[in-house]
């Protein structure tokens, strides 16, 4: 037999190869568009739920901010209510602080006050005390009868006859009294004034006066029946008999006298 050649020239079944081969190709071709496909799908199925999520986030995200509106709001309007509180509270402040000064200066006027009432008390305390030591001693002493030398000799130097004495500047001891004239034995010199208190009392004080050096200490303590007692006079009354220094030698004493009713302490020549 002769062989059938095609027009192409090619034969039969070489055509029929080809198209097979063209076939295959394109079966293979549209299983790579049919999973191109189904990929394309699932990608644009992920694009949709991601669009969908993203609407929810968008939506979620809105409410959120809706949410922080509300709450800017309400800060600001507490924050106007704090602002109008502070205000108030600043004049309130004020008013306070307006009141305390007040009662600083009253607790320093009270203060005052007391302090003055306490020295007062003090005094009347003082004075008390030395009227009573006072009757005691004129319990225990007799006041002398008749007007006689001795008697007008002791009102004499009671009313202050300071004539016979001047005042003079010692090295050591500082002020003192010195006489303008001579004395006898059981002359009356001159008398110590001061509040009269008893030795207890008379201690305590003296160590107070001991403790500030710029007080000084002019106090007399002396005996009478058994009893010290104690004389302070360290207030500066003008008196002279207070200027009497002490002396291991000395040519005076004290004793208790009885005047007019009211005891007196005078220093005695011996």
């Amino acid at each position: 037999m002769d062989r059938c050649v095609s027009p192409g020239g090619a034969p039969g079944s070489e055509k029929l190869e080809m198209l097979k081969e063209q076939c295959k190709e394109i079966s293979e071709m549209y299983e790579d568009l049919l999973r191109g496909n189904t990929k394309l799908r699932r990608e644009i199925q992920s694009l949709t739920d991601l669009k969908d999520n993203a609407k929810s986030e968008m939506l979620e995200l809105e409410e959120v901010c809706r949410l922080k509106v509300n709450e800017a709001h309400a800060l600001d309007k507490d924050l106007k209510m704090l602002q109008k509180e502070e205000c108030s509270l600043s004049q309130h402040l004020e008013g306070l602080t307006g009141t305390l000064l007040h009662l600083f200066h009253y607790k320093e006027h009270m203060i005052q006050w007391q302090s003055e009432i306490s020295q007062e008390a003090s005094s009347l305390l003082h004075a008390t005390k030395a009227t009573s030591n006072e009757k005691m001693l004129q319990q225990t002493t007799k006041e002398p009868q008749g007007e006689d030398k001795k008697t007008k000799k002791l009102k004499d130097v009671l009313c202050g006859d300071n004539c016979n004495f001047k005042i003079s500047d010692f090295q050591e001891k500082g002020r003192g009294v010195v006489t303008l004239k001579l004395f006898k034995k059981e002359d009356l010199i001159l008398q110590y004034k001061g509040n009269l208190l008893k030795y207890r009392e008379g201690k305590e004080t003296e160590e107070t006066y001991f403790s500030d050096e710029s007080i000084g200490c002019y106090m007399l303590f002396f005996k009478h029946k058994g009893a010290t007692w104690c004389l302070d006079a360290t207030v500066d009354d003008g008196s002279l008999g207070r200027l009497l220094n002490h002396s291991l030698k000395g040519n005076c004493t004290p004793k208790l006298f009885i005047h007019e009713g009211e005891s007196c302490v005078i220093f005695v020549a011996v």
